[in-house]
């Protein structure tokens, strides 16, 4: 596996500068709209300096997205507009489609969503947390009174 920040997809191939989402058996990574290529984990984005090559396959296991729950987060993005920048934090997003959808989601299943259905994304400036900011605009949260106050 490669390094976060490396251009290679962990098999020695240089992958693609136009493609936004990667998903393999292992892990996956995204390209923010900054150009940065964030590894994503069921957790969110993995810290840039993890050693990914270093991992165990059970750790590598502990940390994959479960496709159900990226589908669960598409079903919403499917209906969701589209709206740049990126400002709404992908943690919060996660909360919301959890009460949304009345099942747990991970925040990683959140972003990986939110790119595969063509949405932006951006490093949140800063963080050094595991959110990205996801280009959703604000009328699609505002339809659904969840009372988690949201934006």
């Amino acid at each position: 596996m490669s390094r976060a920040g490396d251009s290679r997809d962990g098999h020695g191939s240089e992958m693609s500068s136009e493609k936004s989402v990667y998903c393999d058996e292992s892990l996956s990574w995204i390209r923010t709209v900054d150009g940065d290529r964030l590894w994503i984990a069921a957790s969110g984005v993995l810290d840039s300096e993890l050693q990914i090559e270093a991992l165990s396959e059970a750790e590598i296991n502990a940390m994959r997205v479960a496709p159900e729950q990226i589908a669960r987060c598409k079903t919403w993005f499917a209906q969701a507009s589209k709206s740049g920048p990126p400002t709404v934090n992908s943690f919060w997003l996660q909360q919301f489609l959890q009460h949304w959808s009345g099942e747990k989601v991970s925040q990683g299943a959140v972003i990986l969503a939110a790119s595969q259905t063509g949405f932006e994304l951006a490093s949140a400036p800063g963080s050094r947390t595991t959110s990205v900011t996801i280009g959703v605009s604000k009328d699609s949260i505002s339809q659904f009174d969840c009372g988690c106050g949201h934006p």
